[in-house]
């Protein structure tokens, strides 16, 4: 399956900034404090960056689909929390705020992720680059200092196909 061109991508990205502009409107209803923010409404626009990570075809679909889980991740905690704080303090009230696939967790890490798209959309808009080359720069400005050893390689041998 090719990545979508011309319009297709033209549509992604105009879906995402709709859905982040809605998003900054509500944190700047909330003077920018997230952890008021509705989980339901960070999952739904972090949902449009999917498509984003689908159109730059093999080499992040493995950054896609791990997106993918941590979106589901926090719509699933939004319909019994209403807040980002109320689930971080559940997580820290029984001790599993690091837990794997918990909320907190996944919330840092779709954040870490939606720094990853910024970076990513900086370099390929500002440099003559291919996406991969804008994906290695990316990775490595966004998320390479969390990652161990094991992950980098993985990603920078993604990287290369």
């Amino acid at each position: 399956m090719s990545a979508p061109t011309g319009a297709g991508q033209a549509t992604i990205l105009a879906s995402m900034l709709d859905a982040f502009s809605d998003l900054h409107a509500k944190l700047s209803a909330l003077d920018f404090d997230a952890r008021r923010l509705s989980p339901k409404l960070l999952a739904e626009s972090c949902s449009t960056v999917i498509p984003l990570f689908n159109a730059l075809g093999f080499a992040l679909k493995f950054a896609g689909d791990d997106f993918k889980s941590k979106v589901n991740t926090v719509r699933t905690i939004s319909e019994t929390h209403s807040t980002i704080l109320s689930y971080i303090e559940t997580d820290q009230k029984n001790g599993t705020v690091q837990k794997k696939n918990g909320p907190t967790r996944d919330t840092l890490r779709l954040i870490r992720g939606l720094h990853f798209v910024v970076e990513f959309l900086n370099v390929a808009t500002s440099t003559h680059c291919t996406p991969v080359e804008a994906g290695q720069k990316a990775y490595a400005e966004a998320l390479y200092k969390y990652h161990p050893w094991a992950i980098r390689q993985a990603v920078s041998i993604g990287l290369r196909t």
